[in-house]
């Protein structure tokens, strides 16, 4: 994923249309990380820190700083600010903090309820929030409720309806919406028109027509390596169950890189070196270097790439010299001991 998310920033900063088919961890999209603040708010142990996280995903403007700032006891009187604005600025961020406390409501009840209860609360207090349009226009939000079902809580299969019917607390809910987020993958919608750019994984580029391929990582440790099998199941059982074991999967990954080297053009790109861990050819790349020289064919091209390098001037930074503290006073108030603790 740091090498998509790198690719992606350099081809979007040269305006290189690019569909990304490989996505990303539904939770660490803005909407997900709403919900999980929402419900983290919610909860009974919930206070000043909570409750601003919730409010910060969410577009209220500078109502969110300023109730902060009151909270956190750091709010001084402007240049200019009478006795009067200042009670009038008090008085709307306590109309605001009252509003969002009635949009909690729905989840705040202790009481164990069904899912598909939460389900509709979950959806009611978000569709009431200061941009409610963002869940039917933002690609993420949508798949946040497709993955969360709350447009559909009671329909489904019979298992799924039996599911939503079972009651469970606010920190079940929490814990199964925390869970639902992390093992969805969210996947960009495709731009409008033709991208110049597909980012797709090795087994879905099979029988496409790409007029060139560019293979990153085609080395020992990324190409050819083949998957881990199952902690609790050996390869001897999976081979009686009739499931793939290790030498399958390597066959059907050998099998859809072979079709891969038949588009126009393919280009390999691997590193000599992790770090100070030398790195071998994939032994994918061995085997084809080898076919083709049985075949008769040409060899591969070969060409070290050229990094642009260039010379950051030495800054050092100076540690910190000592001051001598001025001296303090031999006797302290309790007051004053409470005041510089605080």
């Amino acid at each position: 994923r740091e090498l998509v998310r790198r690719v992606r920033a350099l081809l979007e900063r040269r305006q290189v249309p690019l569909h990304d088919e490989t996505g990303w961890t539904l939770a660490t999209t803005r909407a997900a990380a709403t919900v999980m603040a929402l419900l983290r708010a919610a909860a009974p142990t919930a206070g000043p820190d909570e409750w601003l996280d919730w409010l910060k995903c969410e577009a209220h403007g500078d109502a969110v700083p300023a109730l902060e700032a009151r909270w956190r006891r750091e709010h001084h009187a402007e240049v200019g600010e009478t006795p009067e604005t200042r009670a009038q600025a008090q008085a709307e961020l306590d109309a605001f903090w009252q509003a969002q406390q009635a949009r909690l409501e729905p989840l705040v009840e202790r009481r164990r309820r069904p899912l598909a209860e939460w389900l509709r609360a979950l959806h009611a207090v978000l569709a009431a929030g200061p941009d409610p349009v963002l869940w039917e226009r933002d690609a993420a939000a949508r798949q946040v409720a497709q993955a969360l079902r709350w447009h559909d809580a009671e329909a489904g299969s019979a298992a799924w309806r039996s599911a939503v019917a079972q009651p469970m607390s606010l920190s079940d809910l929490t814990a199964w919406v925390d869970a639902v987020l992390e093992q969805v993958s969210f996947v960009p919608p495709a731009p409008v028109g033709e991208a110049a750019v597909v980012v797709t994984p090795l087994a879905r580029a099979l029988l496409r027509p790409f007029a060139q391929v560019v293979l990153p990582g085609a080395d020992e440790r990324r190409l050819g390596a083949g998957s881990a099998a199952p902690a609790l199941v050996g390869e001897a059982l999976l081979r009686r169950l009739g499931l793939e074991d290790r030498l399958a999967r390597q066959r059907r990954g050998l099998l859809a890189f072979v079709h891969l080297l038949r588009a126009p053009a393919v280009v390999l790109l691997r590193r000599r070196a992790d770090g100070s861990e030398l790195l071998a050819p994939s032994p994918w790349l061995d085997r084809m270097v080898l076919a083709r020289r049985a075949a008769g064919l040409l060899p591969i091209v070969e060409a070290p790439v050229a990094l642009a390098t260039r010379e950051v001037p030495a800054a050092p930074v100076s540690p910190p010299r000592a001051v001598a503290a001025p001296a303090l006073p031999a006797k302290v108030s309790a007051s004053a001991v409470s005041a510089l603790r605080d």
